[in-house]
Formats: C-alpha cells, structure tokens, sequence
C-alpha cells in the first residue's frame, strides 16, 4: 500500500458498476418504523466472506441482552452449520434463504437494521452498493470492498476477524436515523463505460 501511494498521481481507480434496479429504485430515507432489529448478511456462506465472525459477533452481542436476529442470504443451512459447526437448527432468531431476487433482496435491505460482511478480501462487492442505495447502513473491511468511496456515517469499517469491532460497528448503526444522500451516479454502467471511454482515448492520444 505504501508503495501504492507513492505512485498515487498516476493511479485512476474504476469502480464496478450495479444493476440499474438498484439506481431506478434508489431510497435516501428510509422511516424509523419500518426497520426491525435484523441484522442482514448477504453473500456466499464461505470462510472469505466471514460469515463466521458475524455469526460469533451476533451471538456475543445476544449473550449481553441485545436482542438483534440474523438473515443470511445466498447459501443453505448445511453451509451454515458447516462453517459454525452449531447443528442444533434451533437457533430462531436466525433465517436463512438461498439467492432472493431483487424485489425480495430490496425489502430486506429497507427493513434491516444494516448489512454486515467483513469479508477477508473483497475486490468490490456489489452488495454494498445495493445496500446503501436503500439506505441501509454497511458494515464492511478495512482496505477492502468499497473503503474510501463514501465519507457517510452509515458506512462502518472494520477489521473483518475483530468481533469487538464488529459488535461497535453494530451498535453504533443502530442508533443512525437511515438516510443515505451521497450520489450512487459513479456506479451507473453508462458513467463507468464513459470513464473508461474517456481514459483510454486519453492514454491513447499520449501514445
């Protein structure tokens, strides 16, 4: 990373662009009543994604009287119970559901609490981008996914084995009224495409 900045000035970073659902269905504001006190994960259910380390955070977080539950989205309850090695399927305050579409996905990032994925190593994560553009705060890694787009309070960065860091990530969102104003227009396919129409005719007429 050092390194990295020293060559700063020459460095262009590109980001990936979302589905244009999420951008045609943009919330800024999201009211107080319709928020549970879920705690959402969306990903595979792999030991990069670090599901674990949200479940370990829910159940300390549980173990000091919060009463927050958990929906994970995108594996199934074997996977589940493969990474955390609990096989009692008598937790109830968790769900879990295999890949939802958009229109299922969207109302649970409306009426979630926020999105916790502290992946290991995340080159982007699209889930970020669809979580907060409907104003669901997100809770992801430090030097990972999108760290460094957003100067926004419901964006929370951590370190993704920390489970104290996680379960203050937690805390302090559940206190944030859920209202995201920072443009999503960089991750609009058409502006990614023209930035990069833009850069690479540049790079070319220097050549």
């Amino acid at each position: 990373v050092t390194k990295l900045h020293q060559y700063e000035y020459k460095l262009d970073v590109w980001p990936n662009g979302v589905d244009s659902f999420w951008l045609e269905n943009q919330t800024t504001n999201v009211d107080v009543d319709e928020i549970s006190n879920r705690i959402l994960f969306v990903g595979r259910f792999n030991n990069n994604k670090n599901l674990i380390s949200v479940y370990d955070s829910l159940l300390s977080l549980r173990s000091k009287g919060f009463n927050y539950n958990l929906t994970l989205v995108g594996g199934s309850a074997d996977e589940f119970n493969l990474l955390t090695g609990d096989i009692s399927n008598d937790l109830e305050w968790i769900q879990i559901f295999p890949k939802l579409d958009k229109e299922a996905l969207i109302n649970l990032y409306r009426s979630s609490l926020c999105l916790v994925v502290p992946s290991i190593n995340e080159t982007f994560g699209l889930v970020y981008i669809e979580a907060l553009s409907q104003s669901c705060p997100v809770v992801y890694s430090r030097g990972q996914a999108i760290d460094g787009f957003f100067e926004s309070d419901l964006c929370v960065v951590v370190s993704p084995l920390s489970i104290p860091d996680i379960e203050n990530a937690i805390i302090k969102l559940s206190s944030l009224q859920h209202s995201f104003n920072c443009s999503l227009d960089q991750f609009d396919w058409d502006n990614v495409g023209l930035l990069v129409n833009s850069k690479v005719s540049s790079c070319l007429k220097k050549s």
